[in-house]
């Protein structure tokens, strides 16, 4: 995958630092804890490179470790950020139906248990495909589908209760 070098590194870093940050974000986080704790679980893992290097699958290690920093942010008595109505940025009105749209899905997504809801937030916000889903959990393909299918099914009888209740 990649070697001791700094600029391998360097390259394993802008691959995946992207993707790390928006999942934390998706975890509650604002954006500035968001980069800060990535940033954090990325010397955490470049002073481990040596086992980064050695790993059965590197994405799984260091989402491990990205995953491992957010707890240890939440530790820090910093109560999560609940997913509010509230937006940081104005929105222009043909955006505001995305966002509600968004606003409810990351609602939905804390129903959930916590594997459906990293596979369905990787898949469905971030856009990973289920093989990259499987490297960056450390789970096989069939795993991530599995979970997916479960999560789907789950949220789709959330929704007709809802519904139900309703009428």
């Amino acid at each position: 995958m990649f070697g001791l070098l700094d600029g391998d590194f360097a390259a394993f870093h802008d691959l995946h630092r992207v993707n790390f940050v928006k999942f934390a974000e998706l975890r509650g986080l604002s954006r500035h804890d968001a980069e800060d704790v990535v940033g954090e679980a990325f010397v955490v893992l470049y002073r481990k490179r040596v086992a980064l290097r050695a790993a059965d699958s590197p994405k799984a290690f260091a989402f491990k470790v990205v995953k491992d920093a957010m707890a240890d942010f939440w530790r820090r008595d910093r109560p999560p950020e609940p997913v509010g109505d509230e937006v940081a940025e104005p929105v222009a009105p043909d955006d505001v139906g995305a966002l509600v749209a968004r606003l409810d899905f990351q609602r939905a997504l804390t129903t959930l248990p916590e594997r459906q809801a990293e596979c369905l937030a990787l898949y469905a916000l971030l856009g990973q495909n289920t093989a990259d889903i499987g490297q960056y959990l450390g789970i096989s393909d069939s795993a991530v589908r599995s979970h997916l299918s479960d999560a789907r099914r789950k949220l789709t009888r959330s929704t007709d209760d809802a519904r139900q209740e309703t009428r």
